[in-house]
């Protein structure tokens, strides 16, 4: 572990003089920066990762990420039907590969949530229906428990339930009379309305992780190929993503069966 930490502590060193160099003799390259800017964003999602693993195993963590109280009543927003840009372009900035080839996308007029569902809204489907609790949580005599990092806890009732699957989600939805959001819907509502809170828990939404057409891959060919068709695409971040990861038109993607990660949902009308 040592030894390891040394390394790490070398590599920064030579890293931050590279970038000083550069920077003092006005030889930035575009191109050289893209993967400085990659492997910085690829160990935020990593350190997130590590979060996950954490809990999963029990361990204790300093500053562990929590999930906010919201709002106690759920809010409607009424998108009107339009025309939106969906994804990226290069002039925004560092992309990964999967959110360039932006594209216009024709939207029908839609409600969504103004902010993820909580667990006073979800739990009433679980006891409804018999279903598993979700994992961290379990029915007390008063009430519910959480089980968080090897603690018990309280769980707050109005906090957006998390640790979910797509499938969890999508059952919820069809149980309350609902939907899920397209990518496309969740982009637009995030983008255009103050009133759309997001950041709490990641959020699952009704699109399979499939590439935008004319998709090119970047250098690190295994970040978004491989996993076309397989992953579904969740929007947003939670308490344990890092702010350089936080915009509102990052795709983020896992295999549905996943409850590992700090992930909910909301829904459309």
């Amino acid at each position: 572990a040592i030894d390891c930490k040394a390394y790490l502590a070398k590599t920064l060193r030579q890293t931050l003089q590279h970038l000083q160099m550069l920077e003092n003799t006005n030889c930035v390259d575009e191109g050289e920066l893209y993967f400085y800017r990659l492997v910085l964003l690829h160990e935020a999602m990593h350190a997130e990762a590590a979060i996950y693993r954490a809990q999963a195993l029990g361990l204790a963590i300093k500053n562990a990420p929590t999930v906010a109280t919201l709002n106690l009543q759920q809010t409607q927003i009424v998108i009107d039907a339009q025309q939106i840009m969906l994804g990226s372009v290069a002039a925004d900035g560092f992309c990964f590969d999967n959110e360039l080839q932006a594209r216009q996308i024709n939207l029908t007029a839609f409600s969504i949530d103004g902010q993820a569902v909580t667990w006073a809204q979800y739990l009433p489907f679980v006891e409804a229906t018999n279903r598993a609790y979700p994992r961290y949580v379990q029915r007390a005599i008063n009430g519910y428990e959480a089980l968080f990092f090897g603690h018990l806890q309280p769980l707050d009732m109005h906090a957006a339930a998390v640790h979910l699957t797509w499938q969890d989600a999508a059952d919820w939805c069809a149980w309350a009379g609902r939907r899920l959001p397209t990518e496309a819907e969740w982009e637009c509502a995030a983008m255009q309305k103050s009133a759309f809170k997001w950041g709490d828990v990641w959020e699952w939404t009704a699109s399979k992780f499939v590439p935008y057409d004319g998709f090119v891959a970047h250098p690190y060919l295994d970040y978004s190929a491989p996993w076309f068709g397989t992953r579904m695409v969740l929007r947003g971040a939670c308490g344990a993503t890092l702010p350089i990861m936080r915009h509102p038109k990052y795709r983020n993607y896992f295999m549905p069966d996943r409850n590992d990660i700090y992930a909910g949902f909301r829904s459309c009308g």
